[in-house]
């Protein structure tokens, strides 16, 4: 019996809606964390019914890619990957994600709708890994971007010409990364960004926008981090809480939440 109840489970899925795509992408991945995750003794998931599920979307989801726009691209490929890595236990193929996210990232460049997060996540993983491998079109953009961040990061009210769930992800962006070629005391300068949003930590009850809540969701452990004597254990579970019981997200994800609210809640060290 699977935990993702009959209503939702992935014949109802739309997968012509790439936000419904990417919702059930997070349901699964929550569902399977519920039953233990890659922690597990024994493939649980598959008596619940998981990783047959898991593996009809991942290949749905490599049929249907090819006709979605730079964002639809962005949500198929949202969870992708994790959800590969737990059906089939090894990560997906890089050469097939790169494929399509290089095509969206020209696609916004030349003027499709998309999350310029996403895309720098994605190209800072390249140029970790391989960064005489990255288009020079695509570094480019990215050097242009983190300079444009790094500037407005500085300014006397950081960051504030950005929506307030991308300032709170451009934070976290910078928080793992080397700034030395523009700041010489980086840690000061994280420091202080990190105070400067660490109040709306405290508001989360009060928030309603999906995306800053994600966002400080991680913000929230970086912050925690750099003050340990300020941290909260239960913020996490605050805004899940408060993620879980938004009327405005997709079903797949507040079913999501509510599970990834529920393994929280039964982990052995909170018990």
């Amino acid at each position: 019996m699977s935990i993702i109840s009959q209503e939702l489970c992935i014949d109802n899925v739309d997968f012509g809606s790439p936000e419904a795509v990417e919702a059930y992408g997070h349901l699964l991945f929550s569902a399977f964390n519920n039953v233990g995750g890659f922690a597990a003794s024994s493939p649980v998931y598959d008596t619940c019914g998981i990783r047959d599920d898991a593996e009809r979307w991942i290949r749905k989801v490599e049929r249907n890619i090819e006709a979605q726009n730079a964002r639809g691209i962005q949500r198929y490929l949202g969870w992708y990957d994790i959800v590969h890595r737990m059906t089939f236990g090894r990560p997906a193929s890089t050469e097939f994600i790169d494929k399509y996210m290089n095509e969206a990232l020209m696609a916004m460049l030349g003027g499709d709708e998309a999350e310029r997060l996403i895309f720098m996540r994605w190209m800072l993983g390249k140029i970790r890994i391989a960064p005489r491998a990255v288009d020079r079109k695509a570094l480019e953009w990215y050097t242009a971007v983190e300079d444009e961040w790094i500037n407005d990061a500085r300014s006397y009210n950081p960051l504030s010409n950005h929506p307030l769930h991308e300032a709170v992800g451009i934070v976290n962006f910078l928080d793992g990364e080397d700034l030395y070629a523009w700041i010489s005391d980086q840690s000061g300068f994280k420091s202080n960004l990190y105070r400067y949003f660490m109040p709306l930590l405290g508001a989360v009850d009060g928030i309603c926008d999906r995306r800053l809540l994600e966002a400080l969701r991680v913000f929230a452990s970086i912050a925690f981090r750099a003050f340990p004597d300020e941290a909260d254990d239960d913020t996490d579970m605050k805004i899940l809480r408060r993620l879980s019981a938004l009327p405005t997200i997709h079903r797949y994800d507040s079913r999501a939440y509510a599970l990834d609210l529920e393994t929280e809640m039964n982990r052995p060290d909170l018990r």
